[in-house]
């Protein structure tokens, strides 16, 4: 019996269920009997059953401690400056048919450094790189190193994996970020604020002008020249007599009218004395 390619659907293979063994497994397309000879005979081996393959790959990376850190919500504080640990990856087959050429590596986005990457396969070859297969639900570890994340500084680093179907041919990747953040040891440092314009000092007002100084007041003894012929009041002894009291200073300058009402005061006072003195000339006449 022959089957050709053109009766199989696209993307579909021949069932394998028991990986190479002929009486469980479906036939590539051709298969011969030759034990069917009489009525009723049966050749179990004759299996034409046919299934779609779904390769499919899984990479989940966490810390040394465990966290799966994939998201920025999710990033972990890595404590002493600079921040470091050590890296798990755990790669998975998920499909439905085994995978070959497989490869992981490993992308630092921000922050910090990762070394060391280094994968232990099935069968106990080391590296990056295998060429398989991996069969279903078979997984996988690598382990790597981050360090020289900077005080209070974000970290994204990102593991992939590529494989292809053993069967299908058809590529798969996956890929998965750790999130972390460098211990805050000292306070952040903050940007100064601008210092707002003060305002303008304001403008005293101007002094006003002072009075002008006045004369002092006539001291005794001092005063207006008399007339010609008019004894002086420092010598005339009736002037003398009369000179009046000088008041106590009370620290106040006196104004110009009060010294020229002074002034008139003394004026005619010595008018009156002189005007005195000639009508009693003229009685003794």
């Amino acid at each position: 019996m022959t089957i050709g390619s053109t009766t199989v659907a696209t993307g579909y293979l021949p069932t394998l269920t028991g990986s190479g063994t002929p009486a469980t497994d479906s036939a590539l397309g051709v298969a011969v009997s030759t034990d069917l000879t009489a009525n009723r005979d049966k050749d179990l081996t004759l299996d034409f059953g046919y299934w779609r393959p779904a390769p499919a790959v899984d990479i989940e990376k966490l810390d040394a401690a465990g966290h799966d850190a994939d998201a920025a919500a999710k990033a972990l504080e890595l404590g002493a400056v600079p921040g470091a640990t050590g890296l798990v990856f755990v790669v998975k087959n998920t499909g439905t048919e085994p995978l070959v050429d497989v490869a992981i590596s490993d992308t630092v986005l921000a922050g910090g450094t990762v070394t060391g990457l280094r994968c232990t396969f099935p069968g106990g070859s080391t590296g990056v790189s295998w060429l398989g297969p991996l069969a279903v639900g078979a997984s996988f570890t690598c382990l790597a190193t981050l360090t020289g994340v900077p005080e209070g500084a974000a970290h994204l680093d990102v593991g992939s994996v590529n494989a292809v179907g053993a069967l299908s041919g058809r590529p798969v990747t996956d890929d998965n970020p750790y999130h972390a953040f460098g211990q805050q040891v000292s306070p952040p440092t903050e940007t100064p604020k601008p210092t707002p314009p003060s305002d303008p000092t304001p403008t005293s007002d101007p002094t006003p002008p002072s009075d002008p100084t006045l004369p002092a007041p006539p001291q005794p003894g001092q005063g207006l020249v008399p007339p010609a012929g008019v004894p002086s009041r420092s010598s005339s002894p009736v002037h003398a007599a009369a000179q009046p009291k000088v008041l106590a200073t009370t620290g106040g300058q006196p104004g110009p009218w009060v010294v020229l009402a002074g002034g008139l005061v003394a004026v005619g006072g010595l008018l009156m004395r002189v005007g005195r003195r000639r009508a009693g000339a003229v009685r003794a006449d």
